[in-house]
């Protein structure tokens, strides 16, 4: 493990991520931060500062200075950012100047951190440096390098008693198979689960058990990140990707099923999970949007179009809640402050979304009925956006394309029972007759219902003619959920576990689905009546929706109509 840690200690090259770990590595000490890295503001060579005592030491006051990286010559008297003018202010200015009152007669530590090394040709200076300034008893030196972090990091923060022996080795077979484009991540899945969801705290308001879980989501924290530094050194951001919606999804089960909504304490652990989430989810969209400019650029990574499609749907999942988070972020913002920082991040994730979808045809092509989560999904954000003329003829083309592929090819249609064996069976060996898996549709009930929520009833009248008489031994029907849902929302497909289903969906006239519609849509539950709307989580039915497979629920688009 020490091992493990240490090399992932040697990836944190960016600003602020090394910065990030320290401060809760401290915490998990015994120490108690006093200030903590800022950018862009002086701070006299000072990171970080803390107080406190390791094993039994006086009391000292620990002042840290973070570097990125190995440190060589160049690093250590260069510029203004070196590492000798930053001990020189340390010791010169804040030392003499800043520190508190109560910390005068603390014994003074002063760390140089890094993840990485203290190369062989700086560590003359570095030596002869703390032999000229220590002060015995009252100002020390120290080094903290990656080998250093690395133990501390083990024993505070992934020891025993937090990480037993079979969940490390969880871990270790999550970094080992993390490359392999088979592995579905359940080792990682198992350690999430025992630590989060099967470990008995006891009494939560007690001290000692907010102690533990405090530990354990900081542990989570570093692990995600772990495995994130992993999977971007192997250019595969992917697992990490799943990975980080796992996690968010458990911790906020855990606070679900222990009702800890309005602990300021749980809430910051969250926050800095959700952090690295969004963090995953930003270098994913990145890394993916040119791609979606150039016409088939993701159509050239699998052999058949069966695979094609279901790869390209699944871009297009993560690249709209990719969107929808910044949709979140932007209103929250816009309420609290009355400005939009985020409008950029939109204009930029509606462009992609939009040129995907024009530039992979496959996207007009789902192959199971399950892929009305990403149709839905997307046609929710752009409706936010205003793209309502895109959204018609989204919904337009696919039916089309639907309506052809069933009546004509006898194939490539989206089958309703998301079995990849049954996709594989019918599409490529001819196993199946096209009758029994078209026997159930949410596909067209739900795209029928957006082109009523929308005002496109021209659109609607022409899927209501073409699916008379052609779709007639197919069950319409769409799930809603139930009281019960958001018990198992977060940790499964919650349609296994509970809900109903409105079926059979008869498509009447336009006025008559609009009240059909209204009148279903007051008998079931409302939006606040799931805890991570109620809570301001909005994002995580969406995450889950796409995690998990649970049908989107028709909320999202049927409260368009009172609105």
């Amino acid at each position: 493990m020490k091992l493990v840690i240490k090399e992932y200690l040697t990836l944190l090259n960016e600003s602020k991520e090394l910065d990030a770990l320290l401060p809760d590595l401290l915490l998990s000490m015994g120490l108690e931060p006093l200030i903590y890295p800022q950018i862009g503001h002086r701070q006299f060579g000072v990171d970080l500062v803390a107080v406190g005592n390791i094993e039994d030491e006086v009391e000292t006051l620990y002042v840290f200075t973070i570097k990125q990286g190995d440190i060589s010559r160049s690093d250590w008297d260069s510029d203004e950012q070196s590492v000798r003018q930053s001990l020189n202010e340390i010791k010169d200015v804040y030392l003499n100047s800043l520190i508190r009152p109560e910390h005068k007669n603390y014994r003074k530590k002063v760390i140089l951190c890094t993840g990485g090394v203290l190369e062989c040709n700086v560590g003359v200076n570095w030596k002869n440096y703390i032999e000229q300034n220590t002060v015995p008893d009252k100002l020390i030196y120290e080094f903290w390098g990656g080998d250093k972090l690395s133990l501390l990091i083990e024993k505070h923060m992934m020891n025993e008693n937090i990480f037993p022996k079979e969940i490390k080795s969880y871990f270790r077979k999550t970094l080992v198979r993390l490359t392999d484009p088979d592995y579905d991540l359940e080792d990682y899945y198992k350690l999430l689960d025992n630590i989060i969801l099967k470990t008995d705290y006891g009494d939560i308001s007690n001290r000692i058990a907010k102690k533990r879980i405090t530990k354990n989501f900081k542990t989570i924290n570093l692990s995600l990140n772990i495995i994130y530094q992993w999977a971007r050194h192997e250019d595969n951001l992917k697992p990490a990707l799943y990975c980080a919606e796992r996690t968010i999804l458990l911790c906020w089960e855990f606070i679900r099923s222990d009702e800890l909504f309005e602990k300021k304490w749980i809430s910051d652990l969250l926050l800095d999970i959700n952090s690295t989430f969004e963090k995953i989810y930003l270098a994913y969209y990145v890394k993916i949007r040119d791609h979606c400019i150039i016409p088939n650029a993701l159509s050239g990574y699998h052999t058949h179009f069966v695979l094609e499609s279901l790869n390209i749907f699944e871009q297009l999942g993560i690249i709209t809640n990719f969107g929808l988070i910044q949709l979140y972020h932007s209103k929250q913002f816009v309420k609290l402050h009355g400005c939009n920082p985020f409008t950029e991040n939109l204009k930029s994730c509606c462009s992609s979304i939009k040129s995907l979808i024009n530039n992979h045809k496959a996207l007009l092509n789902p192959v199971f009925d399950g892929h009305i989560n990403e149709i839905s999904s997307t046609i929710f954000l752009l409706s936010e956006l205003k793209e309502f003329e895109f959204i018609k003829q989204w919904i337009s083309d696919l039916f089309e394309h639907i309506f052809y592929a069933y009546i004509y090819l006898g194939k490539y249609f989206p089958i309703y029972t998301d079995s990849f064996d049954d996709l594989v069976s019918f599409n490529i060996s001819n196993g199946i007759e096209k009758e029994k898996l078209f026997e159930i549709s949410s596909i067209i009930p739900i795209l029928a219902q957006w082109c009523v929520v929308l005002d496109f009833e021209e659109l609607f009248n022409h899927i209501k003619n073409r699916t008379k008489n052609n779709f007639d031994k197919c069950t319409f029907q769409i799930f809603y959920p139930d009281n019960e849902t958001d018990n198992h929302l977060y940790c499964k497909n919650a349609a296994t576990e509970s809900g109903i289903a409105e079926a059979p969906i008869i498509l009447k006239s336009f006025e008559e689905m609009k009240k059909q519609i209204g009148k279903v849509k007051s008998k079931k539950i409302k939006k606040d009546e799931i805890s991570s709307i109620k809570y301001s989580f909005p994002i995580l039915p969406l995450i889950a929706f796409r995690h998990y497979r649970t049908p989107m629920f028709p909320m999202y688009w049927q409260d368009i109509i009172e609105n």
